[in-house]
């Protein structure tokens, strides 16, 4: 009974959080549900501390892991409501290390898109988990047209 217990513990364990032993891909999809649902310590579980990002050429390097990785009210500020992932491409997958680069539309209460932007996620693996160690914009999207 006590075996049974602890499985099941360790598969609840799992689903809750999700992405145990998934790919780069899945994890994505996990983190985009989590991030658009707003659940804040499962988003800070996305983030392998230290971190840094790279937007507009602005190095931030983060390394504080009790500090949100996302501001939710600033991005409320913009007029987010939720974001749309448009297409995940993996560019190179390691036994620990991966490279998404992400088309993600931010989109507003009116379900109409007020930006669209590419970025590139450099993600690690530590214990069976991917975590995002770097997040690099490329680009508004936008600007193309």
């Amino acid at each position: 009974m006590k075996k049974i217990l602890i499985i099941s513990l360790l598969f609840i364990c799992n689903y809750l959080y999700g992405q145990n032993n998934s790919s780069p891909e899945e994890f994505y999809a996990y983190f985009a549900k989590v991030f658009n649902e707003e659940k804040i310590d499962e988003v800070q579980k996305c983030f392998h501390f230290p971190y840094s990002t790279i937007v507009n050429g602005q190095i931030s390097y983060f390394d504080n892991p009790n500090i949100a990785a996302v501001d939710y009210d600033a991005l409320k500020k913009t007029g987010w409501a939720y974001t749309r992932v448009n297409k995940v491409t993996k560019v190179a997958e390691g036994e620990n290390t991966a490279v998404l680069v992400i088309d993600f539309s931010r989109m507003n209460k009116n379900n109409q898109e007020f930006i669209r932007l590419k970025n590139i996620y450099t993600l690690t693996k530590e214990k069976g988990s991917w975590q995002i160690i770097n997040l690099s914009n490329i680009k508004s999207i936008n600007e193309d047209k």
